[in-house]
């Protein structure tokens, strides 16, 4: 995979169409344009790229990541679907909250599967954050509705128990949805 190079500094994340208010809450957890996760992760998830990066396991590093599909998902609808350790769920929902909450992106951090599968049928999510394992039940349940998941971010998968729910879910999943796995 090559890498993504911008020619000239980059000031200002408008000049890739990321939301204003996404674009504040970046800065407010301290990413800039010009630093270097910013100049290779986003351009290439805006653009709709299955995209693999290394990153340190833990989604603060991912807020280029975040920004970018939450970007995404408010300009093209669709939904987000982030697959990660159950003791990541509440961090990579507190991720996706500061960098997406004020654009008005709807966000579960799923724990469990009851409350997401109300706020997945009334179709008021733009992004899910669950475990494979609470991804599958919601599934099962015919709540996941996998034909509206237009990402899919596997994060850190080489730390999970088990991959049999994720084998199952990504069968499933459309074949033109992005995928992105940090590794």
């Amino acid at each position: 995979m090559g890498r993504l190079t911008i020619e000239g500094p980059v000031t200002d994340l408008a000049e890739w169409q990321v939301a204003s208010a996404v674009a504040a809450g970046m800065e407010a957890l301290g990413w800039q344009a010009d630093d270097a996760s910013v100049r290779e992760l986003m351009p290439p998830i805006l653009r709709g790229t299955s995209v693999v990066a290394v990153l340190p396991p833990s989604p603060a590093w991912a807020g280029p990541v975040a920004a970018a599909l939450a970007s995404a998902a408010q300009d093209q609808g669709g939904r987000v679907l982030v697959l990660t350790a159950p003791a990541l769920v509440a961090e990579w929902g507190a991720t996706f909250s500061a960098v997406a909450g004020g654009a008005g992106v709807r966000i579960e951090a799923a724990r469990g599967p009851s409350r997401a599968a109300r706020r997945l049928k009334a179709d008021a999510l733009g992004v899910l954050i669950a475990s494979p394992e609470t991804a599958l039940a919601l599934h099962t349940r015919s709540a996941l509705m996998t034909d509206r998941i237009s990402a899919v971010v596997l994060a850190w998968p080489e730390g999970w128990d088990s991959d049999e729910a994720l084998l199952v879910l990504l069968q499933d999943l459309p074949k033109d949805a992005q995928r992105i796995v940090l590794t």
